[in-house]
């Protein structure tokens, strides 16, 4: 019984991590590329999304999809081209947000989306 108990825990370790987060939210980056002040939950307004990647992107560049978050219901809200770089593995790019909400958003390269990361942004008041 011990055993199988191991399994499943391994089991379900192993599918958390096959997710593909890589991107972060931040308020902006530093020289180097790396967010500065992260989190997931903003005010309206201008954020710095950080894409990353285990290998290079092999590509030019990468498709960002903004998707709002409403229940059940997803709404495409944005879609845009970011430059990305055959050899790199992070590329930046700013995000605006000027309504509140629970937010997905994806890099895709081709067919393949290779990073998400989900974000809340409230209203200022």
């Amino acid at each position: 019984m011990k055993k199988f108990a191991v399994f499943i825990l391994v089991a379900i370790t192993a599918a958390g991590c096959s997710k593909k987060e890589g991107i972060t939210f931040c308020e902006g980056v530093d020289t180097e590329g790396k967010g500065v002040n992260c989190g997931k939950i903003f005010t309206t307004g201008d954020l710095t999304g950080v894409i990353t990647n285990k290998t290079p992107f092999e590509a030019d560049s990468l498709m960002v999809k903004i998707i709002k978050i409403d229940g059940d219901k997803k709404k495409v809200e944005k879609t845009f081209i970011v430059e990305a770089g055959r050899e790199k593995t992070s590329a930046n790019t700013t995000l605006q947000f000027y309504n509140s909400g629970k937010y997905l958003v994806e890099a895709v390269k081709g067919d393949e989306k290779i990073a998400e990361g989900t974000l809340e942004v409230r209203d200022t008041y």
